[in-house]
């Protein structure tokens, strides 16, 4: 919900596809929506880098699954069997360093997170 596509073109698995970002102003606004109730608490926010991977992992995999998997009807368009990469690409993202660090600074800057 927080990734937008920037005008840079990768390659991944034989299509070019937009690369994804994190916008930490859409992380932001999230952040506060879902804090107005609750604050997150220390182990949360410590944790928040690695539940968003698994999240996004869990995602991947159930596309990957339902798209290619055995089960999966044969008029499925190369779009939706391809569309896990996109999951991919956003786990790898969040691998980054920088990535990382402008996460942790906002939750730990965020005066209601």
């Amino acid at each position: 919900c927080c990734f937008t596509e920037e005008d840079e073109k990768k390659e991944t698995g034989g299509m070019e596809r937009p690369s994804q970002v994190l916008d930490m102003s859409l992380l932001a606004a999230l952040l506060e929506g879902y804090c107005s109730d609750r604050s997150l608490p220390k182990i949360e926010k410590e944790h928040f880098v690695p539940f968003m991977r698994l999240a996004l992992l869990c995602n991947c995999s159930w596309r990957f699954v339902k798209f290619n998997g055995v089960d999966a009807p044969d008029d499925v368009p190369v779009e939706a069997k391809q569309s896990f990469l996109q999951l991919l690409e956003r786990i790898i993202y969040l691998h980054d360093p920088e990535a990382i660090k402008q996460i942790n600074k906002l939750l730990n800057d965020g005066q209601t997170f």
